[in-house]
């Protein structure tokens, strides 16, 4: 499992050969625990034919997980940003509050009316953003409105 796992490490790798720099990490989100784990190369984690995620445990098979990546960004409080997570913006007196999403290639931040607010949310200097992480998509939905 190990070596199927570091496999699939180099071939992400590979694949996404315009993010040389980048640090390939996810967290997973588990459904029936509402819980996050942040795996390593022994999370015995696995996906079926149809792209399910799951993991035994003896005889049981568990499937409820949501897989998340890491968009190699930090806030400004050096926070690490994941898809799912809730980040606020206070600029120029206005409060703007939305999740991040990945789409067609790119991490998006939108707002709780659907609507983007920005495509790109890079920092190309520091690999920081101004803006804050205020909760996850599935601890803290009521932030989103």
């Amino acid at each position: 499992m190990k070596k199927l796992l570091k496999l699939w490490v180099i071939f992400l790798r590979k694949r996404f050969n315009m993010y040389k720099n980048k640090i390939i990490k996810f967290r997973i989100w588990d459904k029936d625990f509402k819980n996050f784990y942040y795996p390593s190369f022994y999370f015995p984690l696995q996906a079926d034919k149809n792209g399910e995620l799951y993991y035994e445990t003896g005889v049981a098979k568990r499937s409820n997980y949501i897989l998340q990546q890491f968009i190699g960004l930090k806030d400004k409080k050096e926070k690490e940003i994941y898809e799912g997570d809730i980040l606020e913006s206070r600029e120029y007196g206005n409060i703007e509050i939305g999740d991040v999403r990945f789409l067609e290639g790119a991490y998006y931040w939108w707002n709780t009316y659907g609507e983007q607010l920005r495509n790109y949310i890079k920092n190309k200097k520091s690999n920081t953003i101004d803006l804050k992480i205020i909760g996850n998509i599935f601890q803290n939905k009521e932030l989103l409105g």
